[in-house]
């Protein structure tokens, strides 16, 4: 059943995802119809969100909001090149520089047709007011709406399970970086910032896992090339029970989660946050149903 994607934006947002504390909030608002909706900031402070239609013919629907404001200024449903499209994820949208506007989305039963998995590619350079044609990237490896825009490179990175894969017009799966068990919950990848270096991560509802590239640069075949990672990195002291893996592209690179055992119906349960930490950093975070604790 289609729902409606309600979206927050934020007046204040850095870097990162979270607001400062008593940064000004905008009153939630119904962007459009659909489901797994992705949001970023540009430069003048604009939120662009996307999502993936519930229609038959699967599209990216596309909002762009001014910070504070309570309805879209521009809207668009961008389309596969299939007249009857499956989405295979959820879409993500960057905007890596000013007016510049990246939306990278997956689908089956698209271009070439088929049940093999495709990944397409939207630009705008207007800032949202008109996309090129959409452009095919990758095929194979199912994004599920988690990858990272390397715009430098003209490159995407997807994590897919307990793989990484730099986007290469090919159906090979990447590297593997994380091995010996069922590691494909959560997977998320993140670039080390002014560094060639990217981490993955994801878990097996138990461990977190990760893996390093380490470089020489950002290419699909550098990116694609086992010997080019630091796979099977553990965090140190991780407790158990993990149902969530998380990254941050700012100085906190990555973070887990665990539920505590033993909750009962009708308690509050608390929420154990381990987060390793690559530089001096700030981590602003809240929850009104969990108890958050942060340990560095």
């Amino acid at each position: 059943m289609s729902r409606a994607v309600r979206t927050l934006l934020i007046t204040a947002l850095g870097l990162g995802a979270l607001a400062a504390p008593g940064a000004h909030t905008a009153t939630p608002f119904t962007a459009g119809v659909g489901a797994k909706p992705s949001v970023a900031v540009g430069a003048d402070g604009a939120g662009h969100v996307v999502w993936a239609t519930t229609e038959d013919n699967s599209r990216v629907g596309y909002c762009r909001a001014a910070a504070g404001s309570t309805a879209c200024n521009r809207t668009d449903a961008l389309s596969f090149p299939a007249a009857a499209a499956n989405s295979t994820g959820r879409p993500v949208v960057f905007t890596p520089a000013a007016n510049k506007v990246v939306i990278v989305a997956g689908c089956w039963n698209c271009g070439g047709g088929g049940v093999t998995d495709r990944t397409y590619r939207w630009t705008s350079i207007n800032n949202g007011e008109s996309f090129g044609a959409p452009v095919e990237i990758d095929r194979g490896l199912e994004t599920n709406g988690t990858g990272l825009w390397l715009d430098g490179a003209g490159l995407f990175v997807a994590a897919s399970g307990s793989r990484a894969k730099g986007a290469d017009l090919t159906t090979g799966d990447g590297v593997q970086y994380a091995t010996g068990g069922i590691f494909v919950y959560g997977p998320e990848v993140a670039r080390v910032p002014g560094a060639n270096k990217l981490v993955a991560a994801t878990n097996d509802l138990d461990i977190v896992k990760y893996g390093v590239f380490k470089g020489p640069t950002f290419t699909a075949a550098n990116v694609n090339n086992v010997v080019n990672w630091n796979v099977d990195q553990t965090l140190s002291g991780a407790e158990g029970d993990n149902s969530e893996t998380a990254l941050n592209k700012g100085s906190c690179r990555f973070a887990k989660t665990a539920y505590l055992k033993r909750s009962k119906v009708g308690q509050t349960r608390r929420l154990r946050l381990k987060v390793r930490f690559m530089g001096n950093t700030v981590l602003r975070a809240g929850s009104k149903k969990f108890t958050l604790t942060i340990t560095k």
